[in-house]
Order: structure tokens, then C-alpha cells, then sequence
């Protein structure tokens, strides 16, 4: 415990953390609305993080999933705060203490299994290659114990002890709770995580974005099966790639499905197929997305909002399946996109970009709800909220 000194008589924001990209920027909001009010215990089994860089208060184990963390930590809490909802935290949060109010931040996928148990993420070609990838691996004695520690009513039991809940998309609250019977569900509250640690407009100029982007196509954002990469590589390959790149990052994820979607991209489109297998530099990065004018998501689950909202604020022209989510909210609070159908019956979407109007009203929009000022306001009211009049102090 690096920064547990001190704090004896205190009562504190724990984060509870995966090890994970997202969480240095969340905790650097927390502590720019709440200074020195937060513990962070982020789970590495006991050993150094890779991803998180700032201050960890706690390292969890193995011995703490299994047992609890420790009182010493956890006495220390007036709010918990659970980042991404995983079987890691369930042994914590069941001993913690009914009046210690706890917020669960959700992913996606930390809630995704409820919603859609038989997997109705995976478009019919995709589910098939999908098949055939599992069938050839052989679940290990690890993964066993896993789904023992995972369980499906334990996991119910747990949820029905959180007093608030902030799905990744607002639209996805009563998705979940409207998802099977509970016995109690959590309120309903608003945060999002920061897409770049810092103001849109600054990231995109910090890494030398241009304003007018190129004509390449982004497809996906990961080595994942929900991107459905097949049937996109269905409905795009009769298009003009003439002068076009079709950029697939595939860095990220299951490797194995990753190698079949190269396989597939480079057989199907040749040398008009950049399949992003490596690690780049972020300013590689953004200069490799910035030569894409499209962006094509087709998910049938909220996933990458993140990246669509960068793409979205650099102007270019993003498509999302209709029955998405994500692409029902963005267009409710006005943003301009398109959905993943309309490109499949008008191929002509791909000769036309945003406007100049169009990209300014959407910059517009993604400021409204993903400056840092907005997101510094949320994280206020959220903790308010949360502690309310008869909370511990």
C-alpha cells in the first residue's frame, strides 16, 4: 500500500480497478474533482501493473478475490467505486458494509453476458468461424475454476447490492434491468470515462491531424468476433476501392480470430487490405486513422465508443448497425452518423463526406457531453449523489 499512510481516520473514495488503458485518466478526474480522497486498488495479482501508471494504493491478489481485500483497505471507504464489474471484486463487495454506498461503472462486457446470454452479438457467418475457433481450444483447469469464482446467481447477487449503475450508454439501463427479475436494481446514474485524457480539439491537434482526411476506410476496432469483420468484408468488397486502404486493427484481442480475419482481408482485397497486427506509437496511430475519412462499426453491441467518438470529432463519416446502441443514442442527441444498412443498400455513402457544418455541429455535440469540464461536473454530482445526506462520513 504506496499511499495508505495517513489515511487512518479518513474516510475515502475506493476505486476498485482492472489493470487496464482507461483508468489513469479516470482516476485523474476523480482526484481533480475530489483531491486526496481516493484509494486505488487495481488488480495485478500482487504484481507490477502495465497499464496503470499513476499512483496505486493497493495491488490485489489472488488471495484477495478469493478472501476479500483486506480491512485495512476497506474500512477506509465511504464510496466504492467499481471499474468494470468482474469476479475479482465479488468476495469484496458481498463483505463490504450495507451503509458503504457502491457504484459500478459498466463496460459493456461486464453486463453484455446478462443481456445477451446466447451470444446474439455475432452475425451468422461470424458465429461460424467463431464455432470453430472455440471447438478447437480446450478449456483449462484455470478457466473451470474461473466459472466457478463467475457464476451466474452470484454475480445477480452482487448487482442487487449496488446502489447505482452507469452503463456505458444511457439507453442500455433499462436494457439491463428490463434483462430478468431482480429482487432490488441500481439507480441510475451518469459518468463517462474520458476518450483521451485531455480536450478532443487539443488531442487531435496534439498529434498533427489534418483537417481534411483521407479516403481509406477503418473497419472495427479490434481482434474481436462482435466487429462481425465477415459480413462487413461482405457488403464492401464490390465497392471502388480504387486508391483506398481497408484499415483493420487487429492488434488487440483474440489472436487466433485475428490471424483468420487477416487471412480472409488479404485473400479478398489484396494489397488494398492494412490489417494493424503490431503495436504502433500513438502518433503513428492517429496519423495511420487520420487517412480514413469512413469508419465502419458493425456491432451489434455498444462497443468502442471511445474511438468513434475521436473519428467522430475529426469529421469523418462513421457507420453503426441501426439495432446498435450506441448508434440509436448518438443520433438522439443529434450527432451525424449512418447506420451500417444504409451503406449496404447506397454504396455511394463511400463518394461523399461530412460537410464542413455537419463536422462542426458534431464537434459541437461531443464537446456538450465529452469535455472535461462536462465530465469534471458528472464526477461531482455522481459522488454527491452517491453520498447523499445520510451517508458515512
Amino acid at each position: 500500500m504506496e499511499r495508505m499512510s495517513g489515511m487512518e481516520n479518513q474516510r475515502k473514495i475506493v476505486h476498485l480497478c482492472p489493470d487496464d488503458k482507461f483508468i489513469d485518466n479516470a482516476i485523474r478526474m476523480f482526484e481533480d474533482a475530489f483531491p486526496q480522497e481516493n484509494i486505488v486498488c487495481v488488480y495485478t495479482k500482487g504484481r507490477p501493473a502495465n497499464y496503470v501508471k499513476n499512483g496505486i494504493d493497493y495491488h490485489v491478489g489472488v488471495k484477495d478475490v478469493l478472501l476479500g481485500i483486506n480491512n485495512g483497505v476497506m474500512n477506509h471507504a465511504r464510496i466504492v467505486v467499481v471499474h468494470s464489474l468482474s469476479s475479482a471484486w465479488y468476495r469484496t463487495l458481498e463483505r463490504l458494509a450495507k451503509n458503504v454506498p457502491i457504484i459500478w461503472l459498466g463496460w459493456g462486457a461486464d453486463y453484455y453476458d446478462i443481456i445477451s446470454p446466447h451470444c446474439g452479438m455475432l452475425l451468422d457467418q461470424t458465429a461460424e468461424l467463431e464455432g470453430r475457433i472455440r471447438s478447437g481450444k480446450n478449456k483449462t483447469i484455470k478457466a473451470y475454476i474461473q466459472l466457478l469464482f463467475d457464476s451466474r446467481y452470484r454475480k445477480v447477487k452482487v448487482i442487487e447490492r449496488i446502489n447505482y449503475f452507469v452503463p456505458v450508454i444511457p439507453n442500455e439501463y433499462d436494457t439491463l434491468k428490463s434483462a430478468r427479475k431482480w429482487r432490488a436494481f441500481p439507480a441510475q446514474a451518469d459518468w463517462n470515462y474520458s476518450p483521451t485524457g485531455q480536450e478532443l480539439a487539443d488531442y487531435v491537434k496534439a498529434h498533427g491531424v489534418a483537417e481534411e482526411m483521407g479516403r481509406d476506410i477503418l473497419l472495427g476496432n479490434s481482434a474481436t468476433s462482435s466487429n462481425n469483420h465477415i459480413e462487413t468484408f461482405d457488403i464492401i468488397e464490390g465497392f471502388n476501392f480504387s486508391g483506398r486502404k481497408l484499415v483493420v486493427p487487429l492488434s488487440y484481442g483474440d489472436a487466433q480470430y485475428g490471424r483468420e480475419i487477416k487471412h480472409i482481408g488479404e485473400a479478398r482485397f489484396g494489397e488494398g487490405f492494412d490489417a494493424l497486427i503490431d503495436y504502433m506509437p500513438i502518433d503513428t496511430y492517429m496519423k495511420k486513422i487520420a487517412r480514413c475519412g469512413f469508419v465502419v462499426m458493425n456491432h451489434v453491441r455498444q462497443q468502442a465508443v471511445g474511438n468513434i467518438i475521436i473519428m467522430l470529432y475529426m469529421g469523418a463519416k462513421v457507420f453503426l448497425r441501426a439495432e446498435n446502441p450506441t448508434y440509436r443514442y448518438f443520433k438522439s442527441i443529434g450527432l451525424t452518423l449512418f447506420s451500417v444498412q444504409d451503406m449496404a443498400t447506397d454504396p455511394s455513402h463511400f463518394d461523399t463526406r461530412l460537410t464542413s457544418e455537419e463536422v462542426i455541429k458534431n464537434r459541437i455535440i461531443l464537446d456538450r457531453f465529452w469535455s472535461n469540464h462536462a465530465l469534471l461536473e458528472k464526477t461531482k454530482i455522481l459522488i454527491a449523489t452517491a453520498a447523499g445526506p445520510g451517508a458515512i462520513r
